[in-house]
């Protein structure tokens, strides 16, 4: 991916994103596999992200460390996730390290972000074994993050219940 085009996103200027954008270089990859659409994910530009969903950005497209636009938006940009999400984005893909942006949601504590991406999809803990359900690979409070917002859920689901 060209610098040019990297910074126009970077600044936010979608005039200049439009100029430069085409279909050799809408998917196209630096060194690191940021796609266009990644780095406005990564500037929370999302102007420039539903432009370049528009044209036709892979929502998908992963990086060299394996995450997708949808990991960069799970580190609290709850806008950028509905974008991605709207836009069919598989939030039950997972990095080099095995890990879905539900996942990285829980271990980074964006407990808003971990709720929209449980209502919308799968539990983290489907398809591991049932030694690390509700376990967290962060030794910063992971464990007790994902009992909050395990027993927020279950609240949630007991009040909608009684309605």
């Amino acid at each position: 991916m060209d610098k040019e085009l990297r910074v126009a996103i970077e600044t936010g200027d979608l005039d200049k994103v439009t100029e430069l954008i085409n279909s050799d270089n809408l998917n196209s990859k630096n060194s690191l596999g940021f796609t266009p659409l990644f780095w406005a994910i990564y500037y929370k530009k999302l102007p420039i992200a539903e432009f370049l969903l528009k044209e036709g950005a892979d929502v998908n497209a992963k990086t060299e460390t394996g995450r997708t636009p949808l990991h960069q938006a799970s580190h609290g940009d709850i806008e950028g996730v509905k974008l991605l999400l709207a836009n069919g984005a598989n939030q039950n893909l997972k990095d080099n390290d095995g890990k879905t942006p539900l996942d990285l949601a829980i271990r980074n504590h964006y407990v808003k972000v971990a709720e929209l991406l449980k209502s919308k999809g799968r539990s983290s803990s489907k398809g591991r074994s049932s030694s690390s359900k509700g376990r967290s690979s962060s030794s910063k409070g992971g464990k007790r993050t994902r009992r909050k917002f395990l027993k927020r859920s279950k609240r949630s689901k007991r009040s909608k219940r009684r309605v």
